[in-house]
């Protein structure tokens, strides 16, 4: 009594069913509705059995047979089970789809991962442009302002230079005036006399000396 059935696999069946007073040992008997599979399994001493192997689509009618202790059978406990597809089939179309939904994301992950390389390479270039491009103008601009403090005569000569010859222009050097006069402080000489004022200016280029009395330029005699 209290038999029950559940279906485990495509093709396998659990049968369960309670204790009985005296029996000692178990019999299952199976059999496809339409005759297309039988079998017996035996002796059993628990309350419960997985028969595999079935025939899937089928639906059994399956009886328990209790063996008291004198080895008699009893009348049999029956219920009747019917197997679903085999092969899971909704199953494995869902395992198809998850297989196909985790595959167009490794798809995704790679085309996003190839498309942020190609972002950071482009940007990456660009700034090299820019730099290379700010050398070349500071460079540019160097040699426009070492050509300007090239003395004219020299630079005759460097734009009379044959082709292919190299000229490094280097900045002509500076020197700031330097005046020294002579006799050095004040001088004091009375009203009608003669002064002899000496002084002596050096610098690259040469300066020009100019002489003024009184805010007057001093023209020479």
């Amino acid at each position: 009594t209290g038999v029950t059935a559940v279906q485990e696999g495509p093709t396998s069946i659990t049968v369960s069913w309670t204790q009985s007073g005296t029996v000692t040992e178990y019999w299952i008997n199976y059999v496809s509705a339409g005759g297309e599979d039988s079998g017996s399994v035996g002796p059993i001493t628990g309350t419960s059995l997985t028969l595999y192997n079935l025939l899937d689509r089928l639906t059994y009618t399956i009886t328990v047979i209790a063996v008291d202790g004198s080895h008699l059978p009893s009348e049999g406990a029956t219920v009747i089970v019917e197997l679903e597809r085999a092969g899971g089939g909704n199953g494995g179309v869902v395992a198809g789809v998850v297989v196909v939904v985790i595959l167009l994301l490794l798809v995704a992950v790679v085309v996003v991962v190839i498309v942020l390389l190609w972002f950071f390479f482009l940007r990456g270039k660009r700034k090299e442009d820019k730099e290379y491009a700010n050398i070349t103008d500071n460079e540019g601009r160097n040699e426009e302002r070492e050509y300007a403090n090239i003395a004219p005569s020299n630079r005759s000569n460097l734009n009379s230079t044959a082709p292919g010859n190299s000229v490094e222009m280097k900045p002509a050097a500076m020197q700031e005036p330097v005046i020294e006069t002579f006799p050095k402080g004040e001088i004091c000489v009375l009203e009608g006399e003669s002064v002899a004022l000496q002084v002596r200016v050096t610098g690259d280029p040469t300066p020009t000396l100019t002489w003024y009395h009184n805010g007057q330029e001093v023209v020479a005699d």
